[in-house]
């Protein structure tokens, strides 16, 4: 009898060691919730990633890959409009690790509506979420929404376009990176020499300045190429159109020989208008963010370029920059981190929209201080 309770007491110690050794996982990152997140599938354009291939896209500079510590917490998410399908992959990226990380996740388009956004942040405030990941329709306008989060004691991380206060950690494109890329193509398309049209963002953000800069900055060491026309077309296709058929009419045919858009929707609209007048080919038409309809045109030849903003990349880092301020780790937090933007022209197609090739290439960057990033801009 004695030595059948042994037995039954060393087969009940090996079924326990057992049991340990087939659930236990390595955590990852400064969360300890490893052991308990799931692997999420993200389909994106015909392409199946895990949450696990995700989060290493998110992976931040000198911190790894961050999990959230506790699971169920509530994510806020709003984007200025879902009119730029660059800010869908910035939600469906963002998304799946929150999922994946055991989190709620609520979604809030802005529609382009400062008053739409600035209520649904009131929404998160009742809603009592645990951070907002916000990608703002106009920051500067919206800063008293934002005092609001901050007194309800909400953490906010800025997506894309940045506020002029330390109160928020930043994920952005490299948006002056961006503008010189597309200096850059014109110069070598060109051969150095032309006049060339920019079609700018929205006024006042932080995307269409820091696009400009480096545009102007870049284009400036190429003494041949001149901008003969700069105005606004609010990354919308409709008013970049009206914006491009008044420049083609102030500007004689064979005086333009590229157009350079700061998103998709403007050099689409741009396009339009250029093909309208009959001018397709006195000039080339780049645009930015790599939408399915810019990568279309650049495969029929209608456009030169666009340049991959790596919204995947960015979507993905803003989750882990707010699991880090939720773990109660965002101290260790620069004010902002930049993703690296790809040029996509005819000769790299096959590899547009593969959220991998921008770190293949570059890497992310990292500005310390509010102040850093101000020094930028001058």
């Amino acid at each position: 009898m004695k030595k059948g309770i042994k037995m039954i007491t060393v087969l009940l110690a090996v079924m326990v060691v057992l049991s340990a050794c087939g659930t236990a996982t390595t955590p990852s990152g400064s969360g300890d919730n490893g052991s308990q997140k799931k692997t999420v599938t993200l389909d994106f354009n015909g392409r199946k990633l895990s949450s696990d291939d995700v989060f290493k896209l998110g992976e931040i500079p000198g911190l790894g890959i961050v999990h959230t510590k506790k699971q169920g917490l509530k994510i806020g998410m709003t984007v200025s409009s879902l009119e730029f399908p660059v800010f869908g992959v910035m939600r469906d990226f963002a998304k799946t690790l929150a999922e994946a990380d055991g989190n709620q996740f609520i979604f809030v388009n802005g529609e382009n509506d400062i008053a739409k956004q600035d209520a649904a942040l009131d929404n998160f405030i009742t809603q009592k979420v645990d951070v907002v990941i916000i990608n703002a329709v106009n920051p500067p306008a919206q800063l008293k929404s934002l005092q609001k989060l901050f007194d309800a004691g909400i953490k906010v991380v800025a997506l894309d376009r940045a506020f002029d206060t330390d109160k928020v950690n930043h994920v952005l494109g490299d948006d002056e990176q961006e503008g010189r890329n597309a200096a850059d193509t014109i110069a070598k398309a060109l051969d150095g020499k032309g006049n060339v049209v920019e079609v700018t963002g929205q006024p006042g953000v932080s995307h269409a300045n820091d696009n400009a800069r480096g545009f102007a900055d870049e284009l400036s060491k190429t003494p041949g190429l001149k901008i003969v026309a700069q105005q606004s077309g609010n990354y919308q296709r409709d008013k970049s159109f009206n914006v491009m058929q008044d420049i083609l009419n102030a500007n004689p045919k064979g005086s333009i020989q590229a157009v350079f858009a700061h998103n998709d929707n403007s050099a689409l609209g741009a396009l339009a208008a250029i093909e309208a007048a009959g001018r397709a080919k006195e000039m080339i038409v780049i645009g930015g963010d790599a939408d399915q309809d810019a990568l279309k045109a650049i495969k029929e030849g209608r456009m030169y370029g666009s340049d991959d903003r790596s919204p995947s990349i960015m979507g993905a880092t803003a989750y882990e920059v707010a699991a880090e301020i939720l773990n109660g780790d965002g101290g260790k937090l620069p004010y902002a981190i930049l993703v690296p933007p790809v040029m996509i022209t005819k000769d790299t197609l096959d590899r547009a929209n593969d959220p991998f090739m921008a770190l293949e290439q570059h890497q992310k960057k990292i500005i310390n201080t509010l102040a850093d990033y101000q020094a930028r801009q001058k």
